[in-house]
C-alpha cells in the first residue's frame, strides 16, 4: 500500500511539475495571440480542439479573453452557405494538396451580424506527413468586402443603365430603320443605275485606253507621210488638197489623244513625278512648240521670261499650260496672246492672257465640262471639240493646283494655274535660258536605223527622212535590225526604235544589242505611244531620248539635230 501511495506521490509531483510546464508555455502563446492585429487560431484536428485568441473574440463580439472551444461550436458561427466551402479548404489543406489553407467566409458575432473574415494557415505535420496541428490567422476583411460589394453594384447599376440608352437607342434606330426602309427600294434602283453608268463609263475608259493607241498608229504614218508630201513642190491644187488632209488628220489625232488622256485620267492610269523646275525651262518648250500654230492663225505669241522656280509635274503642268495657250490662240482672232508667271505668296502663277472676244460670266464654269466650248472668234479651221479644258480641270484635281479664269466680254481672258514655288540654283536657271538661234543639223548622207513592228511607220519615216537627205535603214524587229546593221556592214549615227515591239521585245533591247554590236554607244531615241513614267524612267537612265507618237514632224526633225549635233 505504501508502495502505491509512494508511487501516487511521484506521479501527482510530475503532473503538478509539466502543469506549471504548460501554464507557463501557456502564458507566452497567449502574450503571442495578443500582439498582432489579426486574430490567431490554433487547431488540433485530431482532437478537434480549437484556441481563439481574444482579439479574433472581441472582433465576433465576445469578452476579450482566449478562448478554447471546438470545431463544430466554431462552425456554429460559419454561414451556413460557406461551412461546406471552409470544410473542403480544410481537408484539401489537410491531406496536402496544398501548400497554404486560405478562404474567405462569413463568421457570425453575439449580435447576429455576419463578418466577412479571410483565415490563413498551415498544418504542422509528424514524420509520416501527417497533420497533428494547424495555425494561422484570421482577419476581418467585411469593409473590403462591403466596398467590392459597392463597387459591383455600381457596375451594375451602370450596366442596367447602359443597357436602358442601348435599349432606347434600339428602339430609335428601328423608328429611323422603318423610315429608312421607304428610301432603300429608291436608293437601290439609283445605285443600280449608277453602276450601270460606271461600268459603261469604264468600259468606255478601257475602250478608248486601247482604241486610241491602235488608231494612232496609222494616224501618225498618215500625218508623216502628209508632212513628206508638204516639203515637195506641188502644183497649187494639189498643195491645197495636201494642206487639207493635213489639218483634218491633225484634227482626228488632236481628238483621239485628248479621249486618251480623258480615259487615263478617269481610270486613274497617269502617274505623277514631282520635281523642282525652273518656270523658264516649261515656257521655253512651249514657246518653242506652238509658235508655229500662233503664226498660223495669224496670231502674235509673247512669253515673258521668268527666274523664278516651281515644284509640279512638269510634263503634266505643261500640258495644262498647252491647253491654255491653243485654247487662247483658237480664239485671239489674229491678236496677240501673252505666257507669264508672277510670284502670289508661296505660289508661283502661270497665265495666259488673249485679246480674244472674252467669256460671258455664266459660259465661265461650263467650259471645263466635256464637249462644251464657246465658238472661236477666228475663220481658221482649228475648232477643236472641247476636251482640253476638261483635262486641265481633271489634271489640276490630280496635281492639286488652282485653275482659275478671268473674262471680260469683247476685251480677252486670262486662264491661270498656280503652282507651288521653290528656289533654283543659278546655274540650273541659266542652263534653261533660250538661245538666240535654233541649229538645224544637217542630214545630208547621215545613216540611221529605225525599228517598229508596224511598216506603215517604218516606210513613213524612211520617205520622210530621205526628203531631208538622210540615209534610212529600216527593221520590224531586234533580230532583223542585227541583220541589217551587221549585213550592210553599216554605222548609223542614231537609232530610233519603237518601244513595244512584237514577241514581248522592246526598243530598249533592239538599241543595247547594236550597241553590243558596233561595240560602242551610238545616240539613240524610243518612238512610242507609251507615256508612262515608268518607261521615262528607264529612258532617262541610260541616257536615251524620248519622243512621244503620235509624231510631229517638226519634234522629230528637232530630235535628229540634237541627236547628231556630235556627228
Amino acid at each position: 500500500m505504501s508502495d502505491a501511495l509512494k508511487k501516487l506521490q511521484e506521479e501527482n509531483a510530475a503532473l503538478k511539475e509539466h502543469i506549471a510546464t504548460f501554464q507557463k508555455r501557456d502564458e507566452l502563446y497567449t502574450l503571442a495571440m495578443e500582439v498582432p492585429n489579426e486574430g490567431l487560431w490554433d487547431w488540433n484536428p485530431i482532437t478537434k480542439e480549437l484556441l481563439i485568441s481574444s482579439r479574433l473574440m472581441e472582433t465576433l463580439g465576445h469578452t476579450s479573453k482566449t478562448k478554447f472551444t471546438t470545431t463544430n461550436e466554431w462552425l456554429d458561427w460559419v454561414h451556413p452557405d460557406d461551412v461546406a466551402g471552409y470544410e473542403a479548404k480544410v481537408s484539401e489543406h489537410l491531406k496536402g494538396l496544398s501548400d497554404y489553407f486560405e478562404w474567405e467566409y462569413r463568421v457570425k458575432d453575439t449580435n447576429g451580424k455576419y463578418h466577412w473574415v479571410l483565415a490563413r494557415g498551415k498544418a504542422l505535420r509528424d514524420e509520416k506527413g501527417l497533420a497533428y496541428r494547424m495555425v494561422g490567422s484570421v482577419g476581418d476583411i467585411t469593409q473590403r468586402r462591403q466596398a467590392e460589394d459597392e463597387l459591383k453594384r455600381s457596375h451594375e447599376l451602370l450596366e442596367e443603365r447602359v443597357a436602358e440608352r442601348t435599349s432606347e437607342l434600339v428602339r430609335v434606330n428601328r423608328i429611323l430603320n422603318e423610315e429608312i426602309k421607304e428610301r432603300k427600294v429608291i436608293e437601290k434602283e439609283l445605285k443600280a443605275a449608277k453602276e450601270e453608268a460606271e461600268n459603261a463609263n469604264i468600259s468606255k475608259n478601257k475602250y478608248l485606253a486601247a482604241a486610241s493607241h491602235d488608231l494612232l498608229q496609222p494616224m501618225n504614218a498618215a500625218r508623216i507621210l502628209i508632212t513628206t508630201l508638204q516639203e515637195r513642190i506641188l502644183k497649187p491644187e494639189n498643195q491645197s488638197l495636201v494642206t487639207r488632209i493635213h489639218y483634218a488628220l491633225e484634227s482626228a489625232e488632236d481628238l483621239l489623244i485628248d479621249l486618251l488622256d480623258i480615259a487615263k485620267l478617269d481610270a486613274h492610269a497617269m502617274s505623277v513625278d514631282v520635281q523642282n523646275c525652273p518656270a523658264n525651262r516649261v515656257m521655253y518648250l512651249l514657246e518653242k512648240e506652238i509658235q508655229s500654230v500662233a503664226k498660223k492663225a495669224s496670231v502674235e505669241l509673247v512669253v515673258v521670261e521668268c527666274s523664278l522656280g516651281f515644284t509640279s509635274d512638269v510634263r503634266l503642268l505643261g500640258r495644262i499650260l498647252r491647253n491654255f495657250l491653243n485654247n487662247a490662240i483658237r480664239h485671239a482672232s489674229g491678236g496677240k496672246v501673252l505666257l507669264g508667271c508672277r510670284r502670289v505668296g508661296k505660289n508661283i502663277r502661270f497665265e495666259v492672257w488673249d485679246n480674244g472676244c472674252g467669256i460671258p460670266k455664266d459660259k465661265l464654269k461650263i467650259i471645263f465640262e466635256e464637249f462644251k466650248q464657246l465658238k472661236p472668234s477666228g475663220s481658221h479651221n482649228e475648232q477643236g471639240v472641247g476636251l482640253g479644258l476638261a483635262i486641265v480641270e481633271r489634271i489640276s484635281v490630280m496635281l492639286d493646283h488652282k485653275v482659275d479664269v478671268r473674262s471680260q466680254v469683247g476685251k480677252g481672258s486670262v486662264f491661270s494655274v498656280e503652282v507651288p514655288a521653290c528656289e533654283i540654283n543659278k546655274e540650273i536657271q541659266l542652263s534653261y535660258q533660250p538661245s538666240s538661234t535654233e541649229v538645224v543639223q544637217d542630214l545630208a548622207g547621215k545613216e540611221f536605223l529605225i525599228v517598229d513592228n508596224e511598216s506603215s511607220i517604218t516606210h513613213s519615216m524612211s520617205v520622210l527622212l530621205q526628203e531631208w537627205g538622210a540615209v534610212p535603214y529600216c527593221a520590224l524587229s531586234l533580230r532583223a535590225a542585227v541583220t541589217e546593221v551587221d549585213s550592210n556592214r553599216i554605222s548609223p549615227v542614231a537609232i530610233l526604235a519603237d518601244y513595244h515591239l512584237n514577241e514581248d521585245e522592246t526598243g530598249l533591247e533592239v538599241i543595247d544589242a547594236v550597241h553590243r554590236l558596233l561595240g560602242k554607244n551610238i545616240p539613240a531615241a524610243i518612238i512610242t505611244a507609251d507615256r508612262s513614267q515608268e518607261l521615262l524612267t528607264k529612258c532617262k537612265s541610260k541616257g536615251i531620248s524620248v519622243l512621244n507618237k503620235p509624231i510631229k514632224p517638226a519634234k522629230l526633225r528637232a530630235l535628229l539635230s540634237f541627236l547628231t549635233r556630235d556627228a
